[in-house]
């Protein structure tokens, strides 16, 4: 098991108090269930989304461990596994509306109900 001084001393290491403050806000709709979850497999932050049925987690990977994408990212499993660069937190939320409410597209007309 690893003792508090040297998991300070990874957090420290890896600048995890950098990614804080740089991590977007994620907004939820009302009937959205929302769980944050231990880090574990590589990533840094794993949370977990639900809604009516549709159970999903999305990690955020800043240091490739988990793929290799370029830069620090998130992924959204199991809904198409699909990868977003770390400041594309609207995509991704769009991207759960979508699946999760049955729309095949995002509204044209109506955009602001999908954030």
């Amino acid at each position: 098991m690893t003792s508090t001084t040297d998991r300070t001393a990874i957090e420290h290491d890896e600048h995890w108090s950098d990614f804080y403050n740089h991590m977007p806000f994620i907004y939820l709709r009302f009937g959205y269930q929302f769980r944050v979850m231990p880090p574990f497999g590589g990533a840094l932050m794993r949370f977990a989304i639900s809604y009516e049925g549709t159970s999903f987690s999305i990690y955020f990977d800043p240091f490739e461990r988990l793929g290799l994408y370029g830069s620090p990212y998130y992924e959204v499993y199991p809904l198409n596994d699909d990868v977003y660069r770390s400041e594309d937190i609207n995509d991704i939320m769009m991207q759960i509306y979508v699946t999760c409410e049955g729309h095949d597209t995002i509204s044209q007309e109506y955009p602001e109900y999908f954030l």
